[in-house]
């Protein structure tokens, strides 16, 4: 193969004027892009407002469940899952803290079994009254026999937690 000198290149493009407009306005077009200033972007400091900050900060902080007051607040959920005629497995509870942070992660995994229905209105239940409760993770799981009709549910509840 014959590489093109740039004889060829003029050639070709007298010839061919044609192309010879098409190489000129991709030159012109990579040119004017790389001259091209990329547009400012705004500063963070700019755009955060302090009082903002700190006002989202003590909204997380009221949401938080107080470190004396979580044992109570698990049982407040069992005792939710009890009344909406929920059968309780074995409870698994668990706690980690925040590095750098003052709050921590209390998580408490269980069965619960019973009717499909009765399960969703004791979630919904759950996490209305518990604003720093969330369901992690949640398996269900049909019984095959045929003249049941429970469901089991395996849930992981994390608890916010304030450290202070």
């Amino acid at each position: 193969m014959r590489s093109i000198s740039l004889l060829d290149l003029r050639l070709m493009l007298a010839r061919q004027p044609l192309m010879a407009l098409l190489l000129g306005v991709i030159i012109l077009l990579a040119g004017a892009l790389l001259i091209q200033q990329p547009p400012v972007q705004p500063s963070l400091n700019d755009t955060i407002d302090p009082a903002r900050v700190i006002a989202a900060q003590r909204n997380f902080q009221g949401v938080l469940i107080p470190a004396a007051e979580l044992a109570k607040t698990q049982q407040a959920v069992l005792d939710s899952a009890a009344s909406h005629h929920l059968v309780i497995g074995r409870v698994e509870y668990a706690m980690e803290n925040e590095a750098g942070a003052a709050f921590g992660r209390s998580s408490m995994n269980f069965p619960v079994t019973g009717r499909y229905a009765d399960i969703r209105i004791f979630i919904e239940s759950a996490l209305k009254n518990h604003p720093a409760m969330a369901i992690r993770h949640l398996s269900i799981q049909r019984e095959t026999s045929e003249a049941s009709t429970s469901v089991t549910a395996t849930l992981n509840a994390q608890f916010l937690v304030g450290r202070r």
